[in-house]
């Protein structure tokens, strides 16, 4: 074992990081059930055979590595493994790196505080002035939560390592170009108070975010950390109460209804009861989508023709009537065009004009003519249609 980290349990309030045996291997085969999200990490393991040459090979020189199970306490279940290695005790410096967890556990507050008991007994128990970690360049996933951790990147190092064996004999298919990060003793007191941060009692998550919704944050949230929704669509409400949220915020959110908020958030914990999600699944069913006209009858003398709306090009005001221009005719229907456009489906017609309606789908080209006048031509017709300044904001990306 190495004499100068040890191989101490490392217990947080939500998991604990204690040393890898060979009798983790079941657990730490099922870790991975997906290989493609860890192509990052070659080695992987994804059943009991690599999984037990993983720990192994993670044993095999205790002096320069100690490997850990990263250990959910509230159910014993196995997340994923991490290291401390080249560790070199005659300069206090050592490596953390062959992290690996399940996917529910990856965006979580597992990593930090993993990384945060790994650091802290470095730095802290064992004296350590420098601990370094090792990436693929193109692992941007990993990158951005070794930068996260308060690392600073010193550079890139080419055909680093034998990356992408494959085969029983494990034929080299490549080499990796490493991006290299490091902390030091002088950089853990800010590092070590940033992820403090990175558990929070109270966590306001918006609904819809990059990467994890607030939905699976929120879920994956650890134990105790109460939640706020924030959002701008009232449908979410049911959800984030299932998520035993202690509130939802919908936007705007007024002065006196954050107080509110934080009034409830003083108060204990309380899960909603299946009665109130009843209430409010009926109360926020989503109301059923409008029926948008899809086909018109016009008379035109004694026969009535049958025009699908989808083969209008555009609709013109005609006094009291509206002009229908299909790509090779011309109708007149009895309805007037303000009484017509509400029928329509305003993400198929757009109005571009008081008394012009295009079929969006017919739209060739916008520009300005030299008065600087915005213009619409058209695919199927020869007419250039006039945009009035009303509505230019529908072609500005155009």
């Amino acid at each position: 074992m190495s004499i100068w980290l040890g191989t101490n349990e490392l217990v947080a309030e939500q998991i604990t990081l204690r040393p890898l045996t060979l009798d983790d291997a079941e657990q730490l085969a099922q870790v991975v059930d997906n290989p493609e999200p860890y192509r990052w990490t070659s080695g992987t393991p994804t059943d009991i055979a690599s999984a037990r040459d993983w720990i192994e090979k993670s044993l095999a020189d205790p002096e320069h590595r100690v490997a850990y199970a990263v250990v959910d306490n509230s159910t014993g279940r196995i997340l994923g493994s991490t290291s401390f290695y080249e560790i070199d005790a005659a300069n206090l410096s050592t490596s953390i790196g062959y992290t690996f967890y399940a996917v529910d556990a990856q965006g979580t507050t597992v990593n930090p505080t993993a990384k945060y008991l790994l650091l802290k007994h470095a730095f802290e128990d064992c004296g350590a002035v420098r601990v370094v970690w090792h990436t693929h360049e193109s692992n941007a996933q990993s990158r951005a939560a070794i930068a996260k951790l308060g690392a600073t990147f010193e550079g890139l190092l080419r055909k680093h390592r034998r990356f992408g064996a494959s085969g029983a004999t494990g034929d080299v298919t490549g080499w990796r170009t490493t991006a290299q990060y490091a902390m030091t003793d002088d950089d853990w007191d800010h590092a070590r108070a940033a992820l403090a941060d990175l558990a929070p009692d109270i966590a306001f998550l918006d609904i819809r975010m990059p990467g994890l919704s607030g939905l699976e944050a929120a879920a994956a949230a650890p134990h105790g950390c109460r939640v706020v929704f924030v959002t701008a669509h009232d449908e979410h409400a049911v959800a984030a109460f299932e998520q035993a949220a202690a509130d939802y915020l919908l936007k705007p959110v007024s002065d006196a209804r954050l107080k509110k908020c934080l009034d409830r958030l003083r108060q204990p914990a309380q899960v909603p009861d299946a009665d109130l999600l009843a209430r409010l699944h009926a109360l926020m069913a989503p109301a059923p989508k409008p029926e948008f006209l899809r086909w018109m009858r016009i008379q035109v003398g004694d026969t009535v023709h049958l025009v699908a709306v989808e083969e209008v090009c555009y609709f013109q005001s005609a006094d009291k009537y509206t002009s229908v221009l299909t790509r090779d005719r011309e109708f007149l229907l009895r309805t007037p065009l303000k009484d017509l456009i509400p029928q329509l489906d305003p993400d198929a017609f757009w109005q571009v004009h008081r008394g012009t309606v295009v079929n969006v789908a017919q739209i060739k080209a916008a520009r300005r003519d030299l008065a600087g006048r915005l213009q619409v031509s058209l695919k199927d017709r020869g007419e250039v249609l006039a945009v009035s300044r009303a509505y230019g904001h529908l072609f500005r990306q155009m």
